[in-house]
């Protein structure tokens, strides 16, 4: 789809906004989405994605919602292409008032993964070669050491977005702000 100009101007002033963006450091031990600047900069983001699918519906595609394990998510439906894009975000928060079209599969939308596993699906889980060793490294920071220290440990992403065509999932994108 390409952009007309006045989407791609509205999406350009929300993004504008986000890079422009400026809070207090982050604090040891503080999640960033707990203080009041990440909770502001998450608002800037979600401002982007409301613009996006603002336009998008103005252009034509058609707004909607599917339901994941009992949670309603928000779908834009390009009815032409038989394609969705499937948003983290509430339907009602938009004043629509509809019944999910489908069910997705929970892993769809899931946001909290194991570290190693996200390590092993993406890098192997051989020697990581991209980590050699400096000077300044402890060895536990490299070589065979690399994936032992994910070990256990859990990561869970602020945001997804999912794509499906036909209702096969084509793409799954994990946004971490």
């Amino acid at each position: 789809m390409k952009l007309p100009p006045r989407l791609f101007n509205m999406i350009g002033k929300e993004s504008r906004h986000l890079a422009s963006f400026e809070a207090h450091p982050s604090q040891r031990g503080r999640p960033a989405g707990a203080a009041p600047g990440g909770q502001n900069f998450e608002a800037a983001v979600r401002g982007v994605w409301v613009a996006l699918i603002k336009g998008f519906v103005q252009e034509g595609l058609v707004g909607g919602c599917v339901d994941c394990d009992g949670k309603t998510l928000l779908a834009i439906t390009n009815p032409e292409r038989q394609t969705r894009l499937i948003v983290d975000m509430s339907p009602d928060d938009w004043g629509w008032q509809l019944n999910p079209e489908t069910e997705i599969p929970p892993v769809w939308n899931q946001t909290r993964f194991g570290v190693s596993d996200i390590v092993t699906w993406h890098l192997g889980d051989e020697f990581m070669s991209f980590a050699p060793p400096t000077q300044e490294d402890s060895q536990q920071f490299f070589g065979p050491h690399y994936p032992d220290m994910f070990r256990g440990k859990r990561t869970q992403f602020d945001f997804n977005v999912t794509c499906d065509c036909k209702g096969i999932l084509v793409e799954k994108m994990l946004f971490e702000y």
